[in-house]
């Protein structure tokens, strides 16, 4: 179980560590972006939830429209949620590099 926990952390940890360390500027306070990406990690839940209430009732009949709505639409748009909500009016959210660090911790 900590292997697959693991292994389906660490993409996500080296991107995250990558845009990080390419802030040459300003770097953001640590603790703010690793609870950006806890938000990130923690939005799997629910999106999982929806995801197969539709596949189980069968809502939408189209394939297309199925991937459409239930990966690209659905997911995207939480990442857009949790960046407005929790990070698009904090105080550190000071340059353009900065939008690019939270984003990559969300997603």
């Amino acid at each position: 179980m900590l292997g697959i926990l693991s292994a389906g952390i660490a993409p996500g940890l080296a991107l995250l560590s990558y845009f990080y360390l390419k802030d040459e500027y300003e770097s953001e306070p640590i603790s703010v972006v690793l609870r950006t990406f806890m938000y990130g990690a923690l939005l799997v839940f629910p999106i999982m939830f929806i995801q197969h209430v539709l596949h189980t009732e069968n809502i939408i009949k189209s394939g297309f429209i199925d991937a459409f709505l239930s990966s690209s639409l659905l997911e995207e748009f939480f990442k857009w949620f949790i960046l407005f909500y929790a990070i698009y009016q904090h105080v550190e959210l000071d340059e353009p590099f900065d939008g690019i660090v939270y984003g990559v911790a969300v997603s």
